[in-house]
């Protein structure tokens, strides 16, 4: 079953396969700096040191995967890494 499609700008979730419309704001580099649902309610803020890790000021983190610059922060096994394709990036 369907759980989430990517569009360029965010995200649908699908809940009972009732569509909710996630959206990123960025800030200049392509960080997603905050995530808002279709009525401009903040869901998600992600503060970053220079390297890409995530910094003590950020709330509900674990919502979606998509945070430095657009890519995927792989949580598995506790490593924490960026997705770059054919390697990974630890900050």
């Amino acid at each position: 079953m369907l759980s989430r499609l990517l569009f360029d700008g965010g995200y649908v979730s699908f809940r009972d396969s009732v569509p909710t419309y996630h959206y990123y704001i960025r800030d200049y580099l392509g960080n997603n700096r905050v995530v808002a649902d279709a009525h401009g309610n903040v869901e998600d803020v992600n503060h970053y040191n220079p390297y890409g890790a995530l910094m003590g000021d950020s709330r509900n983190t674990g919502r979606q995967p998509y945070k430095y610059i657009g890519k995927e922060l792989d949580r598995t096994h506790g490593l924490d890494w960026y997705a770059h394709g054919a390697r990974h990036y630890a900050p």
